[in-house]
């Protein structure tokens, strides 16, 4: 006898042998729920501050100076996270 078999068993034992039977059975335990609609993420504009790249121009805010080496070099930009 295979688990669905046992199961069905068990709920006519139980006198719920049809599927209002069970809608009874199961309708007190039913709650309101918030559904949650998933969108696809936005990307940025190809021209966006906050667009994560390799190469390319950096974004500096207004006063920054660009990054040097310990000898004063200017440091090579890579990429930006």
């Amino acid at each position: 006898m295979s688990h669905f078999e046992k199961y069905r068993a068990e709920l006519k034992e139980q006198g719920l042998g049809s599927k209002e039977d069970l809608t009874r059975l199961v309708q007190p335990l039913l709650r309101n729920t918030t559904r949650i609609a998933v969108q696809s993420p936005m990307r940025p504009r190809e021209d966006a501050q906050l667009r994560s790249h390799f190469g390319g121009t950096p974004y500096f805010e207004k006063g920054e100076s660009w990054p040097v080496s310990e000898n004063g070099a200017p440091l090579d930009f890579i990429f930006r996270w």
